[in-house]
């Protein structure tokens, strides 16, 4: 189909009613603006229509069906206002909608690889049943259902554009449209044709994309297209996408059943099939030997209380009994220790597991009598103050190792006796109680009991030497050695590193000494005879010296004997970086710098870039109908990325082809199908058949719908349209 040539500009009037405010995109039927209805002072949607739509064979079916669609009101669908000839133009007025299309929403969660929930599906499922419901009640078919025609709105999908416009019918053979994807096949073959069949295909191929986040084939089932999606959509899909329209949903209703009950099921068994691993069930099997006995059960473990034991004493014999108290005493009263007499410490017990069947005869319980508080010291003259407290056995505890110094502190006194302490009349103690114990095994390790720690005697702590906290010096001998060691070892190789220069300078120097005397040796020979009459009035100071002369003289005919040194080679020449790079099948190399050098410093991606020789396909043609996220995804899927602008621009002016070789009309067709549409690096098809997105968001090459026809052209979209492609581009990589 021709592009549509007639549209107006920015700020022009149609109709003398309708002023065009800006661009909103292109389809495959029109343009679409926002403009603003100057009588009722309303912003409007304004969709120009190609004119091949009202000069062919199907003008008069394309008007009947645009002229109805203002019949519909209803909240799920974009309101049509009117359709309108004027000025060569057609054109349809319809509700300003603001929000993202479907399709938009598909391309959003295909470039994150995130799939929809389910609550989500089905709510689309059931949202864009109330659109379709809306026309069929009417009696009237859509007939132009696909995922661009669906705005989601908060509380509702609308649906838009209720018509289906033909130019013409397919040959025989032909490809069938991008855009037409969603239609059923009795539209295609027959388009005067409109069955409610037709709506629910279309609805349930996009409910088969929704689910596999891309789109599905028809008439097969989803659970073979999508891995591991659950067998519980396979009937309402293959019903709802069948080729026969009489063997689909005949209704709204019956559909929507169908997807309620598949729903149901899902969410309580889920819409992905679990692998072993994920079920969560980790029971353990214990497989029967095949020859081997069976394994009998171990047998019980004997417990502890049926373990023979010794003869241990009672329980009561561990606890320790109080002395009896006197006639007329109290049970408050304990004897008392003479200062420096000593009570034998008891021996430890041990006690291991006993059984007591009866309980003992009830005792009394003594409780220890309380001393009285023992008056506070006084403090010597030097304001120390001394605590004494009384030892484990009765007796004067151990002073501390820091009061027992030797010598004591200089001037300290000696400490003073504490004042005797008062007695304390004894109170009357209550009755005792019967201790009953019941019956019961008691199993404890056979240990000794541990002592009490005695008591310790607090006095006031001598300040420490200052130095280390243990009250040692620290080893400042020590460090000051090993402070002088080092000193010394640095010194030391410090000197050698001078000598080692200085031995270096030597030998340089004599061996440029010898290289003159070399080149000297002939002079000397030929020297005058006074100067040789001269050595023996030397020769008495130094007696090597006539020794020296037959050698010097001899010079000359050892350098004469000396072999020629042979030519230095000539350094390789650098290679160059473009020659040594290679792209991977299918793709063409294209270098933007063809004078780097190997070793330069340069990376492979600075003097050249892979691009590939056919547009992004799917299968035997080009992929169309992708927005520039979508394009950006799939060539990432594909392990390149989107060219830039000035990547796609190098390729295509290097030898750029004549457009009229090129498929600038007509349909989408297998990419290379133009054999005179290459460029000198053997690109093909960058000119015609479908656009191609790049890095900055523009479509450049133009297509088939006749929009451009050059390298230079350049375009953007709001929206995708059926032949908006692209092509992927990728880093060269170094030959093996």
């Amino acid at each position: 189909m021709e592009a549509n040539t007639n549209l107006p500009g920015i700020g022009d009037r149609l109709a003398n009613r309708y002023r065009i405010m800006f661009g909103r995109g292109a389809g495959p039927s029109g343009a679409v603006f926002k403009a603003l209805d100057l009588e009722n002072d309303l912003s409007v949607a304004l969709k120009v229509l190609n004119a091949a739509y009202f000069d062919g064979p199907f003008a008069g079916m394309n008007i009947a069906r645009l002229s109805r669609a203002s019949e519909i009101e209803d909240p799920n669908v974009v309101k049509v206002y009117d359709f309108i000839s004027s000025e060569g133009r057609h054109f349809v007025t319809s509700q300003l909608v603001e929000g993202l299309s479907l399709r938009a929403v598909l391309d959003l969660h295909d470039e994150g690889g995130e799939h929809f929930p389910v609550p989500k599906l089905k709510s689309f499922g059931e949202r864009m049943l109330n659109g379709v419901r809306a026309f069929h009640r009417k009696g009237i078919v859509h007939g132009n259902i696909k995922p661009e025609n669906f705005f989601v709105l908060p509380d509702r999908l609308a649906i838009s554009d209720p018509w289906h416009l033909v130019d013409r019918k397919l040959r025989d053979g032909e490809h069938i449209p991008v855009s037409d994807y969603y239609r059923a096949p009795e539209q295609l073959t027959d388009p005067s044709i409109e069955l409610i069949q037709s709506d629910l295909y279309a609805v349930g191929l996009i409910l088969g994309e929704l689910i596999a986040i891309s789109p599905v084939k028809a008439g097969l089932a989803l659970s073979t297209q999508v891995p591991r999606l659950t067998k519980r959509f396979d009937e309402l899909f293959m019903k709802a996408t069948a080729l026969d329209p009489d063997a689909r949903f005949d209704s709204v209703d019956s559909f929507a059943n169908c997807m309620r009950e598949a729903f149901s099921n899902v969410q309580k068994e889920g819409i992905w099939v679990r692998r072993m691993h994920e079920t969560g069930s980790f029971r353990a099997i214990r497989m029967p030997s095949a020859n081997g006995p069976e394994v009998e059960p171990l047998s019980e473990i004997p417990v502890a209380s049926e373990i023979p034991v010794p003869e241990v004493m009672p329980v009561e014999s561990l606890m320790p009994r109080p002395a009896a108290p006197a006639a007329g005493g109290d049970l408050l009263d304990i004897p008392e220790v003479e200062p420096g007499e000593t009570v034998p410490d008891e021996e430890p017990r041990y006690f291991e597991e006993s059984s007591v069947d009866e309980p003992p005869e009830a005792s009394p319980v003594a409780t220890p009598e309380i001393p009285p508080a023992a008056p506070m010291p006084e403090a010597d003259d030097d304001g120390m103050v001394v605590f004494e407290s009384v030892g484990r056995n009765g007796g004067p505890a151990r002073d501390s190792a820091v009061s027992q110094s030797k010598g004591g502190h200089p001037g300290r006194k000696k400490n003073k006796a504490p004042a005797p302490a008062q007695p304390v009349p004894a109170q009357p103690a209550p009755p005792p109680r019967p201790v009953v114990q019941q019956q019961r095994t008691i199993t404890q390790p056979q240990k000794p009991m541990q002592q009490p720690r005695p008591a310790q005697s607090f006095r006031a702590a001598q300040p420490m030497p200052a130095g280390r906290p243990d009250g040692k010096k620290k080893p400042f001998g020590l460090i000051f050695l090993g402070l002088f060691i080092a000193s010394l070892l640095v010194i030391l190789a410090v000197i050698l590193t001078r000598e080692n220069s200085k031995i270096n300078v030597a030998a340089d120097a004599g061996q440029q000494a010898a290289v003159a005397n070399a080149a000297t040796a002939p002079a000397t020979a030929t020297a005058p005879a006074a100067t040789q009459a001269q050595a023996p009035a030397a020769a008495p100071t130094t007696a090597p010296v006539p020794a020296t002369a037959p050698v010097a003289a001899a010079a000359p005919a050892a350098v004469a004997q000396a072999p020629a040194a042979p030519a230095a080679p000539e350094p390789p020449k650098p290679q160059l970086l473009a020659d040594m790079l290679m792209c991977p099948p299918d793709s063409v190399l294209i270098v933007t710098d063809a004078n780097a050098l190997n070793g330069s410093g340069k990376k492979p991606s600075d003097v050249a870039f892979c691009i590939d020789r056919t547009e992004l396909s799917n299968g035997d043609r080009p992929r169309g109908g992708l927005s520039a996220g979508a394009a950006r995804s799939a060539c990432k899927k594909a392990g390149r990325h989107i060219c830039s602008n000035r990547q796609w621009l190098r390729a295509c002016n290097n030898g750029a082809p004549d457009a009229a070789a090129c498929n600038i009309s007509g349909a989408v067709r297998k990419g290379g199908s133009a054999a005179g549409c290459a460029t000198r690096d053997g690109v093909l098809d960058m000119i015609g058949n479908v656009g191609e997105w790049t890095a900055e968001g523009v479509i450049r090459g133009g297509d088939v719908g006749g929009g451009g026809s050059g390298c230079d052209y350049s375009t953007r979209r709001f929206s995708a349209k059926s032949t908006d492609g692209t092509r992927c581009c990728s880093d060269p990589e170094y030959k093996l």
